[in-house]
């Protein structure tokens, strides 16, 4: 669905002021799959019945012990009452995977507003998008666990080093592989957008904010 509304403020001689707002939400859900599937998994995501098409699905991330420097996982088994066991692991393959967050946004939209005056032009734009998640693969794979014999991120900088390093990154390991939630990043983003024209000048000011992130 969207929705779009526009509103002139001011109109004189030589002033114009206008406004509009433009809202957009897309959902989906899984109504039936090929045959008597009830689920298909695929990587990182899940496709089931009942949920959107581009739903998480992996091992979930339950921090670093800062004693060794190993990452932990929640086991998330499931009891006859289908709780699940938040007890932690560091054995990967004793956690099970879990429904996650939703790729999709819930919500994108954007703000604009036009001014003029004589021959002056000024243009301020707002574009924002809200409820997004996007797992960063290349990262799954650029990290190589933190195997300090390969090119790994920067970001391992802020890894474990010693005892009682509270950090959200692994000790350097050879041979570790990372498929698991941490690398799965909330994307929402307000962005906003300055144009300006004067006669034969033209300029552009651009800046974006990711949730949680800075300025860029």
């Amino acid at each position: 669905m969207n929705w779009k509304f526009v509103q002139l403020i001011s109109r004189q001689k030589d002033f114009r002021w206008s406004t509009s707002l433009n809202l957009g939400h897309n959902a989906n859900k899984i109504l039936k799959l090929d045959g008597d599937l009830k689920q298909v998994t695929s990587g990182t995501s899940i496709h089931k019945v009942g949920l959107p098409y581009s739903t998480y699905y992996m091992i979930e991330f339950a921090g670093i012990d800062p004693v060794d420097g190993e990452p932990m996982f929640y086991k998330n088994t499931t009891d006859e009452n289908g709780n699940l066991n938040k007890e932690t692991t560091k054995d990967p393959r004793s956690a099970e995977k879990v429904i996650l967050q939703c790729a999709d946004p819930t919500i994108t939209g954007g703000l604009g507003n036009s001014i003029s005056y004589k021959w002056f032009d000024l243009n301020f734009n707002v574009n924002f998008s809200f409820g997004a998640w996007n797992y960063d693969g290349a990262a799954g794979k650029l990290e190589h666990g933190g195997d300090g014999t390969l090119n790994i991120p920067t970001y391992y900088r802020k890894r474990w080093q010693k005892e009682g390093d509270e950090t959200s990154i692994e000790r350097v390991v050879v041979g570790r592989s990372n498929f698991h939630d941490r690398l799965c990043y909330h994307t929402s983003f307000i962005q906003w957008r300055l144009c300006s024209s004067e006669e034969s000048d033209f300029r552009l000011y651009t800046a974006r904010r990711h949730g949680p992130g800075k300025w860029v």
